[in-house]
Formats: C-alpha cells, structure tokens, sequence
C-alpha cells in the first residue's frame, strides 16, 4: 500500500519522467475583498516510465481533491479544486504576476521553463468586468444561468512555459490598431492597449510604438508573430516594472505614459518605445524560444537588452536607438559590479543548483542583462546584416532550447540565427569565443601604451578575445574600442590620455559623441585605482566637452551623472574652483541657451540639454540661472508653459539661485507630487538650495511626528548628499534630535539610525568629519557595521586634493 511519505520530494527541481501536455483551467472570480477564486483544473501529462508518484508546484491555495484519469480504456471524471489569492490594485482588479517561479501560486503545475505545455482558460466573472487571457475569446462571452456570472472562455495557448501565464481582469477599456499579416496569406493582427478609462489617452503612443516594432521585428528575427492578437495592459504600481507574457504584456503604468502637452520632440518618447521593444523582443526572445532553466536566462535578458534600441527606433528612426546602447549599459553596469567576489558569469554553472526561490530570483541582475547584452553587442559588430539575414530559423525552434539540459547552452548556440551568422562570417565555430565570455567573469581592462618610436602597444590582464578597434588622428592621439562596440575598458598611458583630450576639443573633432563619452566613462570609472588615472585626464575631458558646445546628449549624460556623484566632494576640498569650472568651461558655450526649446530640432539634442541644465546648475551658471528664474516666474504665476523637457532643469537653475521664490514653487510642487519617482525629483532640486535658512526649515519639517521615519530619512540624506552645506546641516539635526528620531522608529536603533550614519556620514571627506562619525557611533553604544561606509569617497577625496589648482588654472587659461 503507498503512503503519503513514499511520494516526498525534498529536491527543488521536479522530476523528469513526467511531463505537462496541456492544461485546462477554470476560475471563478468575484472581486470582493482579499480577490480569492475558486476553480477547477485540468493536466494531461505524459510519463516516459511508470510511477506512483506526481509531483509537481502548488503553493498558497487549498486543494480540495486530486483525481488522476488513466488511459487505460477505463473512464474516470477527474478534477482539482483550488482557492486562489491574486494579485490586485484600486484600478485593476486581478492581474496574475508570474516571474520566475510564482506560477505555481495561482494553480498547480509543473512550474519550470523547459516544462512546456498548452493552457487553455475559463473565467466566470461579475458582469461589468473585462477579462483578457495570453489568446483571445474562443466565443461570445455568456451568461451561465446557475451562478449568473458571465463566461469568458479563450483559445488554447501556444506550447509555452508556465511563467508566460497571464491574465487581466478589472475595469478596462483600450485603443486598437491594425497590424497587416507578413506573410503571405496570414490575417491582420490586432494590436491594444489597455488600461483604466480614465487615463487611456495616454498611451497612443505605446500603441503606436508597439504597431511599428511588431512587423519590424519579425522581419529582423525572420520568422512571424503567429498570434492574431498582442495586447499590452497598463497596470499600476507593477511590481517587476514589464513582463513579456506571450500576447498580454504587462507594463507600470508610469513606463509607458505620455502626459497631454508633452513636447513631440521630447525624449520621453524614447524611453517609452525603449520600454516596449525590451518586452516585444521577448515575444521571440524567450516566449517562442525558451531556456531549460533559469542558469540560461541571459538567453532571454541579454537578447532583449540588445534589440530594445533596434526596436525604438523601429517605432521612430529619429531617436538612433543603437547608438545610446553604450550610454545605457555604462551607466549602469559599472566596473566594479564585474569584478571580486560579488560578480558571476554570464552563464554561472552554479546557478543550476539553486535550492529556493531566493536564489532564482538572485539571478536577475546586471550581469545577465547589461553584460550579456553588451557581449551580444560585441559580437553583432563583427557581423553584417547580410550575414544576419542569411540565417532562417529552423522549423523546431519554439522547442528546440528544451529538450537536453546538459547541452541546452550549445543548443541554443546551435539554433540562434545570431550564431549561425557569426559562423559563416568567421567560417569558424563560435563555441570557444562564446564559452570564453559567458562562462567566465570579468570586465577587461585594455591597456594601450605608446613608445618614443611611435608603436603603441596593447595589453590585459584578463586574457579574454577582444577585437580592438582603433581611431587615429593628428596630435599623436589614438582612440582604442570606436564607438565602443566592446565590452572592456580602456586604460591609455598619460600622454595618450592628453592628446585624446586635446584632439576631443577641436571643433572638426574626429572622436564622436560615443567615443567621447567612452572616454570620459573609461577615465572616471578608473580614477579609484591606485595610480591608473590621474584626476587631470577626466578634468580635460570634461573640459573637451565644454569646448566643443554640442548637444550630444552620450557624453553630456554620463558627465552629468558622474558629475553628480562627487560634485560636493570637489566643491567641499576645491572651494569655488571646480563650480566655477562647471560654470564657465563646461557649461559657458550655452550661458544663452533659450530654455523654451524653440532652437532645438532633434530628439538627442533635447535629450542632452536636461543634463547640461543639470550641470549647469551645479556650477552656479549666472546666464542660465537668471534666464531659468524669469521663465520659471512667467510659467508658475503667468501664462507660459514650460516645456516638459525642460521644466525640472528650469526648476533646479531657479533654486540654485538661493532666492526663496523658486524655492517655495518647488517646495509647493514636491507637495502635491503623487508620483514616487516624480516626488524624488523636486526633493533632489529642493536638496540644491545654497541658503541655509531654507535647509534647516526642510529639517524642522519633517522632525515633526506626522511625518514618517522613512520620509524623514530620505530629506536628510537628499540634502546631506547635496552640498558640504546639506551635509553639515543635516548632520548637527540629526545628533540633536536623537530622541525624536528614535520615536518614529519605535525604539529600534538600527532602524533609525543605521541609515542616517551611512546617508549622512558617508559625505565626510576628511579625518574631522569620519571621526564625528564614530563618536556618534560610540556614543548610541550600537554596532551598525553594514551600514558604515565612511571611506567610500576617501580615495577619491585623497588623490583629489592636490589637483584642485588645476581647474583653477584651466579657468585661468
């Protein structure tokens, strides 16, 4: 006789004898409070060797009865009852949020990718409520007469994985476009967008975009969107920002968005067809071909990270989505996220051994998306389109990534069109370039080096295959990695460096704005490395930018993040010198920059203005700063309209002037601000305000007790980040008011004070203020090393000193 102990499974990975072949699942769905369900469901499975034991993923629900039918001649009604808690929000009732490994939540199932099977769906719900599946309705929606709620019953899916699994059900209506077959005989498709009435207007140009990328990328991946229909739902507050469910993509609301009034030109529109390509690519990417587990998600991530920026420009050609990739990944996959112990490789052997869902989802990170999508980079710059197009999909390639988890990697390999084309540009297999890359870890570091005899050398310590592109120009300058197509970093020797800047500043300058801003990445990036680059080299290259007044928006952006990063420290140890650098020799070219956008054409030059207004702000540029207070002026109290590009650079140029009236719009606009992101925005700008008065009034505010320990937190930190002035202020409310501070947190210690020792004392740059830090720490008597982080600009503090006569002097000059 079997017993229940004789089936336990204590492994995380399922059996491989039993496989799903299609599901059949009915809910029903009365949206009442907790949004329980109730159903039934049914699993064909097929077993390759007998067994007494099923196994598969059921998680949170009760499970009322199992039955198994046989295919033995014998006849048997088989079926599982569940109660099921989805998701939901105020405006959409149930949505089901799958990745990686919550499937098994909303009903059983065998609940691992390379596990494909087909899922077919019934709802019965209230009458007025919308429902949307992965396929559409399979027949007019009815009333069933016993319950009377209403019957939504859709079309069997493709065979597909469970995380893909997807539904909508809420108050929802949506804007259509029609989409012609690319195929010959192959029926229009219907692409919509959905969200809550009240704000659909905002999302045609999501539809738009969408409508574009689709035909588009069929023809570069060569092989059809077989669905009659893609439907993408605007939820709010969505937890994981996207998801590709294969028909019914999901996306946050504020992802996807264009407020009424918003500039053609503005660079929102990127952002949003940016967004939509990364998901629309994994309608091919990972919804049509699958990886065996989550250790291959780069099959996924990476590809999607790749042609995102082919898709925006698919949606409008303007933007040159490809050329901003370098941009995209620099910003954020920084050097040291790739090095030590932290980093893994592509394909890290032992995420296959992961043993809870922590650590799958642990395997959602930069490494798989940015790193992986820049080697992808790499190797489709060695390619030509031609080569690329001369590779067909073969006719199994929706399941051919699922069959052998040994080979699933060469498998992939051996299927992708992106490889076959590499093979017969190279007439050479690709396996070992691959392996080199995915399977090791690492950023390489190319160090070029030149001799009195004029040979310059290359070398890196790594030792992985890169293809080294170089530029050569007048001046004796060389710049290696053109348009950084490759995933390394360069570390020229010093006179290398000088003349790269040198030859970086001439208006007829042949280093574009990629390989400028490559170099402004490759020297501030290196600058925490012991004797790799000195301070000077990344001050020239800011200044370079400076001197060629252009608008691109590469080199603008990275320098304005940088910028941003260190912009108190230089200003604390250099005093006036290093604003005024910002103000007259990086942003003095567009002291007389209209802020209304009348003289701006392009999308990318908009794009770049917001980061030189930024800058702008930080030097103190008087220009700029007395035009944005009177435009400010006329738009919050007359009737001009800031252009949304600009209004929150216009808004930070006001500020910074000290005077209270733009403070108090800001103030005022920080209040009513609904949006987190937005919110942030105007306290970073409130944070810039060079008089103190108005610092201190924003630390009384929110010592209050109505105001939240979080909330409190975050203004002193924003502020203490700011300025040495945000910082100093900031600190002295804090130790006066510890008492205070530990109400709101509750009485724990760590809670309320842990962050505000790491935000605020990590802004000390000298030995005075690291050791006020540890007096405070002694005198609480509470150990908070996690939070600690004194010495994280120390280095660049200490080898910063002696160079702040340089801006002093390039001012001068």
């Amino acid at each position: 006789m079997l017993h229940p102990e004789d089936c336990a499974w204590q492994n995380y990975r399922l059996p491989t004898g039993i496989l799903p072949q299609a599901y059949r699942l009915t809910l029903e769905a009365i949206l009442v409070e907790g949004y329980n369900a109730s159903g039934y469901l049914e699993i064909d499975i097929y077993s390759a060797e007998p067994t007494q034991c099923i196994v598969l993923h059921a998680m949170g629900m009760t499970i009322d009865s199992a039955t198994a039918v046989f295919a033995d001649g014998s006849q048997y009604e088989g079926t599982l009852l569940l109660d099921n808690a989805m998701q939901s929000n105020d405006q959409l009732a149930i949505y089901l949020e799958q990745p990686p490994v919550y499937a098994r939540q909303a009903f059983p199932c065998f609940d691992e990718p390379w596990m494909k099977a087909t899922f077919q769906l019934t709802l019965l719900l209230e009458e007025e409520e919308v429902a949307l599946f992965n396929t559409q309705l399979a027949n007019d929606t009815r009333i069933d007469p016993a319950s009377g709620l209403r019957i939504w019953e859709f079309e069997p899916t493709p065979v597909m994985s469970t995380y893909i699994v997807a539904w909508a059900i809420g108050n929802l209506t949506s804007i259509t476009q029609t989409v012609p077959g690319s195929l010959p005989g192959q029926e229009n498709r219907t692409v919509s967008v959905w969200s809550s009435p009240d704000i659909i207007q905002n999302y045609q140009w999501a539809l738009q975009s969408a409508s574009a990328i689709l035909p588009n990328y069929e023809a570069l991946f060569d092989y059809p969107y077989f669905l009659p229909k893609l439907d993408i739902v605007a939820i709010p507050d969505f937890a994981f920002v996207a998801m590709e469910n294969w028909g019914l993509l999901y996306y946050d609301i504020h992802r996807i968005d264009i407020a009424p009034g918003t500039s053609p030109l503005s660079y929102r529109y990127f952002l949003v067809a940016d967004t939509i390509a990364h998901e629309m690519s994994h309608l091919w990417c990972g919804d049509l071909v699958s990886m065996f587990w989550w250790n291959d998600l780069w099959l996924n991530e990476a590809s999607a990270t790749l042609w995102e920026f082919y898709g925006a420009s698919f949606a409008q050609p303007e933007f040159d989505g490809f050329s901003s990739f370098f941009y995209s990944t620099a910003t954020t996959l920084p050097l040291v996220s790739d090095i030590g112990t932290a980093t893994h490789p592509v394909i890290d052997p032992s995420s296959s051994d992961a043993e809870n869902d922590t650590e799958v989802s642990a395997i959602f990170d930069n490494v798989e998306y940015r790193k992986g999508g820049s080697v992808l980079r790499m190797l489709w710059n060695y390619m030509t389109s031609d080569d690329y197009k001369s590779s067909k999909l073969p006719p199994d390639y929706q399941t051919a990534h699922s069959q052998d988890e040994d080979n699933a990697t060469l498998a992939a390999l051996e299927g992708d069109p992106f490889i076959d084309g590499y093979r017969a540009w190279l007439r050479s297999p690709v396996d070992k370039w691959m392996e080199t890359w995915l399977y090791r870890d690492g950023y390489p570091i190319l160090n070029v080096q030149s001799s009195p005899n004029g040979t310059v050398y290359a070398s890196q310590r790594i030792g992985l295959a890169v293809e080294v592109t170089t530029l050569q120009g007048e001046d004796d300058f060389i710049a290696a990695n053109v348009n950084q197509s490759g995933y390394y970093r360069v570390q020229y020797s010093d006179d290398l460096w000088r003349a790269a800047a040198r030859a970086a500043a001439l208006p007829d300058s042949r280093i574009s704005q990629a390989d400028l801003a490559g170099l402004l990445s490759d020297s501030y990036t290196l600058l925490p490395f012991p004797g790799a680059v000195n301070i000077t080299v990344w001050l020239d290259l800011l200044g370079a930018l400076g001197s060629r007044a252009r608008l691109e928006y590469q080199p603008w952006s990275i320098a304005d993040q940088q910028i941003n990063q260190v912009h108190h420290v230089l200003r604390e140890l250099c005093g006036n010198a290093f604003d005024s650098f910002l103000a007259d020799e990086v942003t003095g070219g567009f002291s007389e920059l209209p802020l209304n956008g009348s003289t701006l054409s392009g999308v990318n030059d908009r794009a770049a203005v917001e980061s030189v207004l930024d800058i702008a702000s930080m030097g103190g540029n008087a220009g700029l700063i007395s035009s944005a207070t009177i435009l400010l002026n006329e738009s919050y109290y007359g009737s001009v309209l800031l252009d949304t590009d600009y209004d929150m650079g216009v808004l930070s140029l006001a500020v910074s002037s000290g005077k209270a009236t733009p403070y108090n719009i800001a103030a005022n606009l920080y209040e009513q601000a609904t949006d987190t992101d937005q919110k942030h925005g105007y306290l970073v700008i409130l944070a810039g305000t060079p008089t103190a008065s108005f610092t201190e009034d924003a630390m009384v505010v929110v010592l209050q007790l109505n105001v939240t320990l979080a909330d409190m937190q975050e203004v002193f930190n924003t502020y203490a980040g700011a300025s040495p002035l945000g910082r100093d202020i900031a600190w002295d409310y804090f130790t006066s008011n510890l008492n205070t501070i530990l109400e709101k947190g509750g009485g724990d210690i760590e809670a309320s004070f842990g962050p505000l020792i790491s935000g605020i004392g990590s802004q000390f740059t000298d030995p005075d203020g690291a050791q006020k830090v540890r007096e405070l720490w002694s005198s609480i008597q509470v150990r908070l090393h996690e939070f600690l982080d004194i010495p994280q600009l120390s280095a660049f503090a200490h080898s910063t000193r002696t160079s702040c006569n340089v801006m002093a002097t390039l001012i001068q000059d």
